[in-house]
């Protein structure tokens, strides 16, 4: 094998085949559809799994793409035209484009080779680097309520995965929803052997009331959120789109000193409950927002959350990067200037 061939791969300088860019696209390809296999098929993958897979990721996008990079040399066009295909709606339009374009007249680069090939192969190693880290994060988009008010409707988290996870007392955590498999976010209150109860809005763990400390009124604006386009609950209805939303706000403090803020505004069904006995490998969850959240305060039959298999935790919510309160993330109006690089308590 000559010099030339052993260092062709993952190459930005030279150029491609119609041929070799498809294959490493259905490379890619196959490797997404591995990552979505894992997922699926495995409850909690191991940290050794997902560096495998996005690993394998990772590689074949790199591969693909300076493919695609020396494909638009041999359509004697500049490689900077890849970064199209990053772009949302235009991006698999552009990746089809250049993966079937023909040769036209050579245009010379603004840029001397060198340069191109280095500032290139920088942007190429920054997304590899981004697909690589999500072995050990994950971004989520909240869209519901029932976290109020630690998780807004419309906040865009980051979630720390785990391995081999411990669980503890008042984590917020993302985990596979025991009954419907959605990714689901909530609070852990009781680990197993641990009894939970609530008696007249206030949360008893093992046998002990949890103190609760009066911080005034939560305040949001009234207008639908999120895309389901869902209007909060407030305490001084009924309001007109744009008023003041208001709900009592309070800090829970656990018995080991542990505290986080919860909205309690109303006296209902869940805020009665019996003893709750955590089973071996189970965990009980509960919403911040205790007055609108499904949780295991509601039984499997009755349409709930029951408890929750530890095994079904995939990370701990760490950070909120912003949040956008509208129907869509373009209604730049709704973004929520309070709510940037937020560190979750």
């Amino acid at each position: 094998m000559t010099d030339r061939k052993r260092v062709r791969w993952f190459r930005l300088s030279g150029t491609a085949s119609r041929k070799e860019v498809w294959a490493w696209f259905a490379l890619f390809l196959w490797s997404i559809l591995l990552l979505a296999a894992v997922d699926v098929l495995v409850a909690v993958p191991g940290i050794e799994l997902r560096l495998l897979t996005y690993g394998f990721l990772g590689g074949s996008y790199v591969g693909w793409s300076t493919a695609l990079v020396r494909r638009l040399h041999a359509s004697n066009r500049s490689g900077w035209w890849f970064l199209l295909t990053a772009v949302p709606g235009l991006g698999l339009l552009a990746t089809l484009f250049f993966m079937l374009a023909r040769p036209r007249q050579s245009r010379r680069g603004r840029w001397a080779p060198k340069a191109r090939y280095a500032f290139g192969l920088a942007g190429l190693m920054v997304v590899g680097l981004f697909l690589a880290s999500r072995a050990f994060w994950a971004p989520y988009i909240i869209t519901a309520g029932s976290m109020k008010p630690t998780l807004h409707v419309g906040d865009f988290m980051i979630a720390q995965t785990l391995g081999a996870y411990q669980p503890a007392r008042g984590d917020v955590v993302v985990f596979r929803h025991p009954r419907n498999g959605m990714d689901t976010v909530k609070r852990i209150i009781g680990l197993p052997g641990d009894q939970v109860q609530m008696a007249g809005g206030r949360l008893l763990l093992n046998g002990r009331v949890l103190e609760i400390a009066s911080l005034g009124n939560f305040y949001e604006i009234y207008r639908p959120q999120g895309a389901m386009g869902l209007r909060p609950i407030c305490v001084n209805g009924p309001l007109a789109d744009g008023d003041f939303c208001l709900k009592p706000l309070f800090r829970e403090t656990m018995a080991d000193g542990r505290s986080y803020r919860i909205l309690d505004f109303e006296e209902g069904f869940a805020d009665s409950t019996d003893v709750f006995e955590v089973p071996a490998d189970q965990l009980f969850m509960m919403g911040d927002n205790r007055d609108n959240s499904n949780d295991s305060r509601w039984p499997v039959i009755w349409g709930g959350m029951g408890f929750v298999p530890i095994e079904n935790v995939y990370g701990r919510a760490r950070l909120v990067v912003f949040s956008a309160g509208g129907r869509s993330l373009f209604d730049f109006d709704a973004w929520r200037g309070n709510r940037y690089l937020v560190v979750l308590e």
